[in-house]
């Protein structure tokens, strides 16, 4: 079985993302996974580890982007039901 998910994932050259870190109690839900190429995902957690998003942003700020700039995460407001 798993030389079958190896050669599904080598053909698409996709891998799965946690949104939210499963270290941060994130779930394998729909809504959290993202479906992105193998080397973006590396790439990803080379730089950013599991991060929050207020780390990343600052990351990013102080390294990566113009410093006339600066980037920032807002959460989103949560639907009353």
């Amino acid at each position: 079985m798993d030389y079958v998910k190896r050669t599904r994932r080598k053909k698409t050259n996709l891998t799965k993302h946690h949104r939210l870190p499963r270290s941060a109690k994130g779930d394998s839900s729909r809504r959290n996974i993202s479906m992105v190429p193998l080397n973006s995902h590396r790439s990803w957690h080379q730089l950013f580890s599991n991060y929050s998003p207020e780390v990343i942003c600052r990351i990013i700020s102080s390294i990566y982007i113009d410093p006339d700039y600066y980037v920032v995460a807002i959460l989103k407001e949560k639907k009353c039901q």
